[in-house]
């Protein structure tokens, strides 16, 4: 099946802001106060360094949702910029991983989608993004904990959002993070990183993928 090429997708990541976010707490009961280190620069969260890398500001366009890939294959058109494609499931939940190269290395991706749908009875729900980080240790059924930006319209939002993953997607993304052809695109991170920047109770609290999903569309 013929690829569209790379375009017309956006992932500025200009306006992030860099002020430390817990956001199981209202922001009027707790004053702000940075982190300092040698008393004048503020830690900055390990997620939003991983947004603000260069490697993650350059443009890209997520797959067709159509294109159905049966396993891992290394693209050689690098007009494309397309590195890997792997489809996974989990019974009625499927996910379609695609990264992206961004540096005319066919050899390492600096960005990496996924589409996601749902089958309920007779309509699909779908969730589209950019995975920024995928947590280090699975939670005790299994899941994994993931980062990501959200995709509407071509565009991927601003704010980063969490979620759990099915244990077989999530061990594929950790062996991606993990795999020599990751150039900066997917953060491994500690659980801690990620209590820090969302809050302890939204992190445990945090929904399946399942209920992220953003659209409905029937099944044919």
């Amino acid at each position: 099946m013929t690829i569209t090429p790379v375009s017309n997708f956006s992932l500025s990541n200009s306006n992030v802001n860099f002020t430390r976010r817990r956001r199981d707490v209202e922001p009027d009961t707790i004053p702000y106060q940075p982190e300092r280190s040698s008393g004048i620069v503020k830690k900055v969260p390990v997620i939003v360094l991983l947004a603000m890398s260069p490697l993650n500001s350059s443009s890209v366009e997520p797959y067709n949702p159509n294109y159905i890939p049966n396993n891992i294959e290394m693209v050689q058109q690098r007009d494309d910029n397309i590195v890997l494609k792997r489809e996974l499931h989990s019974g009625n939940e499927s996910i379609r991983y695609l990264a992206f190269s961004d540096d005319n290395n066919e050899k390492d991706f600096e960005n990496f989608c996924f589409n996601y749908d749902n089958k309920v009875g007779n309509k699909k729900g779908i969730l589209v993004g950019k995975v920024i980080a995928i947590c280090d240790t699975p939670r005790t059924d299994g899941r994994y904990l993931m980062a990501y930006r959200q995709i509407s319209n071509g565009q991927a939002e601003k704010d980063f959002k969490i979620c759990y993953i099915p244990d077989v997607f999530g061990a594929q993304l950790k062996f991606y993070a993990n795999f020599r052809t990751n150039n900066g695109a997917i953060g491994l991170l500690p659980q801690s990183e990620f209590d820090e920047y969302f809050g302890k109770s939204n992190v445990k609290n945090a929904p399946l993928i399942k209920d992220r999903v953003t659209r409905y569309k029937p099944i044919k």
